[in-house]
């Protein structure tokens, strides 16, 4: 089986990608994060909001605080995000074909799906981290 761009995951996934590509064309090239606060300014007034304390949110009860070690491993934010693709491309892109499946290898996998999800970072980001890489 062949690995790299031609076979093993990327296999199906460049396929797909090209598919994509024709369809819709290449992804916009995402904005800096420094250019947006430079350039877009908030409104003139802000709407009326609630402090977090007055919202009620789920709070974790009980002696276990099982959520204080998956905070810590799992950090929310986009600076983690940025952080781990920033590590990813460094320490692990290009060993990823073939260590992708050893989740007991760190950097074998980005850690960017949770990221990905909640929008700590965005996919285009991640596209054309990749194809600047090249």
């Amino acid at each position: 089986m062949e690995s790299g761009f031609r076979g093993g995951h990327w296999g199906t996934l460049m396929p797909f990608m090209r598919a994509c590509k024709n369809q819709l064309g290449e992804p916009r090239r995402p904005v800096s994060t420094t250019h947006l606060l430079n350039t877009v300014k908030g409104p003139e007034s802000w709407p009326h909001s609630v402090s977090l304390d007055d919202i009620d949110l789920a709070t974790i009860n009980g002696k276990i605080k099982w959520d204080i070690p998956i905070r810590k491993r799992f950090p929310m934010s986009e600076k983690d995000a940025v952080f781990n693709l920033n590590t990813f491309f460094n320490d692990g892109f290009r060993k990823y074909e073939k260590e992708r499946n050893r989740a007991d290898i760190e950097w074998s996998t980005s850690k960017l799906s949770a990221h990905l999800r909640i929008g700590t970072i965005s996919p285009n980001d991640l596209y054309y981290r990749v194809e600047d890489s090249n």
